[in-house]
C-alpha cells in the first residue's frame, strides 16, 4: 500500500469524506485532491477494501464516505476477549495481552510464528481450527462452542472436566496493504454458560416435581395448542406426551360444563390473571368425575402468552356435600312430617295422609304417590289415597285389585319386605304377566312399603315413576319410606279404631 498510497494522502482523503458526510463521487475528490481520476479511484478502492472507506451506488454513480470505524488493534485492546490475527500465510500477525495471558504465551515469541508452533493451537483441535482459519481468510465467517480445561495444559475439556466456555469466532479481515487475514476471536461465555446449565439442572428438578404431583397439569397458548403436559394429565386424558403436546388442547367436559370453561376463560386479563372453576369432566373410561382448576393468564407487556392450567380431582369432596346435602334435606323433610304429625285431628287425617303423600311425591320426584288399604273380609285391596304430580295423566292405576293378583309384590309384602323395582328387569321372568302390566301402565320404577299394624300388613305405601329407572337406594329412600309407612299406619289406626272394618277384622 505504501507503494501507491502516501500516509499523508490516506489521511487527507478520509479527512475530506469526513467533511463530506452525504459522500463524494470520484470525480468530485479528484478536484477536491487534484489529482487524476484513475488515481483517485485506485486510492478510494485501497481504502474501502481496507474498511477505512465505504461506498454505495447511488444510480450510475458510486459515493464513498468515511467509515465510522475502531481501528482493530484499539478494539483488542479495549476488550477482555481474546484476539489473535492470523495472516494469510498461517502467521500471527498480532494478539492481545487477554489472549496471552490466557494461553501463557510471550508476544516477542508469539508475533511471526506459524500458528502450527504456538501454544494455543497445540492445546486445541489443529486440524478442526486450521479448517475454520482457512474459511475466513477465505472470506467466510464462522462461529463455534469450545470448552477449554482449567489447567495448565490448556487443552479441549472433556464433558465431565471442569473448564472454561468460549464463543470463538473466526472473521475475515483485510489488512492496510489490502491482503487477507483471519481474526479469531474468543469469547469468555463461561459464566452465562454455567448459569443456563444451573438453569436447565433447576427447569429439570422443577419438571420433576411437577410430573410428580397428582394434579394434573398443562400449558397451552391462545389458541388452545398444548405446550406442556405432565404425567397426571396425560393419564387423565389417556394419550401419551407425544399425542397431546402441539396438539389442541382435549377438554372432555359436559355440555354445560364446556360453555362455562370457554365462558370464564375469556374473564381472564393481565388484571384479572388467575380463575378457579369447577365443572363435571368425563375420564377416559367415560366415568362423570368433578374437577377444581386454577387457570393462570401468562402476560408479557399485556399481551397473552399461554394459559397454565392447574386441575385436581374433587369428586369425593362433591359427592360428600352433595350426600350431605340430601342427608340434611332428609332430617328436615322427617322432621316436618313428624311434627305435622303430632296429635292429628280424627277428622284431619285424610287430609294429612294427602299432604304427606304430595311432600314424598316432590322429594323423590316422582309422578305419583299412593295408598292401598287391605280389606281383611274381602282380601282387595283399594287405593284410599292418591297423588299425583300436576300435569300428570293416569296411567290406568287400578282402583282395587285382588290380594293374588301381583304374586310377585305379594310375596314380598307378606313377608314384610319393601318392593324395589328399579327396572323392569328386576321382576324375574316367571312373572311375565305381572311385568306386562306394569308395562301396560308405563311404570319405569316402582316402590312399595308395606303398611305394617302389630303382627299385621293393613296396606302399602307406594311411588312410582312412569319418566325414568330411578336408584331407591340412593338418598336414604328406603329408610324414608320405612319412616313414613309407621306414621301413616299410626295416623290412620287412629282415626279408625272403633268404625274401620279393616281394624275390626284385625281385632277378630
Amino acid at each position: 500500500m505504501e507503494k501507491y498510497l502516501s500516509k499523508e494522502k490516506k489521511e487527507k482523503i478520509i479527512r475530506i469524506l469526513k467533511e463530506n458526510p452525504r459522500g463524494l463521487t470520484v470525480q468530485e475528490m479528484s478536484k477536491q485532491l487534484d489529482i487524476n481520476r484513475n488515481s483517485v479511484a485506485k486510492y478510494l478502492d485501497i481504502l474501502t477494501a481496507t474498511g477505512y472507506v465505504g461506498m454505495k451506488t447511488i444510480g450510475p454513480a458510486k459515493v464513498y464516505y468515511a467509515e465510522k470505524k475502531v481501528p482493530i488493534n484499539a478494539i483488542m485492546n479495549l476488550t477482555k476477549d481474546f484476539f489473535v490475527v492470523i495472516s494469510d500465510e498461517l502467521r500471527v500477525i498480532d494478539a492481545n495481552k487477554s489472549f496471552l495471558d490466557f494461553f501463557s504465551m510471550e508476544k516477542e515469541n508469539t508475533i511471526n510464528e506459524h500458528i502450527t508452533n504456538t501454544q494455543f493451537i497445540k492445546s486445541l483441535d489443529t486440524e478442526y481450527l486450521n479448517d475454520l482459519i482457512q474459511k475466513a481468510l477465505q472470506g467466510e465467517e464462522n462461529e463455534i462452542e469450545i470448552k477449554i480445561s482449567k489447567n495448565n495444559e490448556k487443552r479441549r475439556a472433556t464433558e465431565e472436566e471442569e473448564g472454561h466456555y468460549f464463543n470463538i469466532k473466526f472473521i475475515p479481515t483485510i489488512l492496510e496493504d489490502s491482503k487477507s487475514a483471519a481474526t479469531i476471536m474468543f469469547e469468555d461465555i463461561t459464566e452465562s454458560k454455567l448459569a443456563f446449565e444451573e438453569l436447565k439442572k433447576s427447569e429439570r428438578r422443577f419438571n420433576s416435581i411437577i410430573q410428580d404431583q397428582t394434579e394434573m397439569i398443562a400449558r397451552f397458548n391462545a389458541d388452545g395448542i398444548v405446550t406442556f403436559a405432565n404425567d397426571a394429565y396425560c393419564k387423565f386424558i389417556g394419550k401419551s406426551h407425544t399425542n397431546i403436546i402441539g396438539k389442541k388442547m382435549p377438554l372432555p367436559l359436559t355440555g354445560g360444563s364446556l360453555e362455562k370453561y370457554k365462558r370464564k376463560l375469556k374473564e381472564i386479563t393481565p388484571h384479572k390473571p388467575v380463575i378457579t372453576i369447577e365443572y363435571k369432566a368425563l375420564d377416559r373410561a367415560d366415568k362423570v368425575v368433578w374437577h377444581q382448576t386454577i387457570i393462570r393468564g401468562i402476560f408479557h407487556e399485556g399481551e397473552l402468552i399461554e394459559y397454565q392450567s392447574v386441575a385436581r380431582d374433587i369428586t369425593d369432596r362433591k359427592n360428600y356435600e352433595k350426600e350431605l346435602k340430601t342427608k340434611t334435606k332428609f332430617e328436615n323433610f322427617i322432621l316436618s312430617v313428624s311434627k305435622e304429625s303430632i296429635n292429628v285431628s280424627r277428622y284431619m287425617v285424610d287430609r294429612h295422609i294427602h299432604s304427606i303423600l304430595k311432600k314424598l311425591a316432590e322429594y323423590t320426584g316422582v309422578e305419583r304417590s299412593y295408598i292401598y288399604i287391605y280389606d281383611f273380609e274381602s282380601s282387595i285391596y283399594d287405593r284410599k289415597y292418591d297423588y299425583m304430580k300436576p300435569g300428570y295423566k293416569d296411567t290406568m292405576l287400578p282402583k282395587e285389585f285382588p290380594k293374588n293378583q301381583l304374586q310377585f309384590i305379594q310375596y314380598k309384602i307378606d313377608n314384610k319386605q319393601p318392593v324395589i323395582i328399579e327396572t323392569l328387569e328386576d321382576i324375574p321372568r316367571k312373572y311375565k304377566k305381572e311385568r306386562e302390566l306394569y308395562e301396560l301402565i308405563k311404570i319405569k320404577s316402582l316402590f312399595i312399603m308395606p303398611l305394617i299394624y302389630g303382627t299385621n300388613v293393613i296396606g302399602v305405601l307406594g311411588i312410582y315413576s312412569t319418566e325414568e329407572h330411578k336408584d331407591w337406594l340412593s338418598g336414604e329412600i328406603d329408610v324414608m319410606l320405612n319412616i313414613l309407612s309407621q306414621f301413616i299406619t299410626n295416623i290412620y289406626i287412629s282415626k279408625y279404631w272403633d268404625s274401620s272394618k279393616e281394624h275390626l277384622a284385625l281385632q277378630k
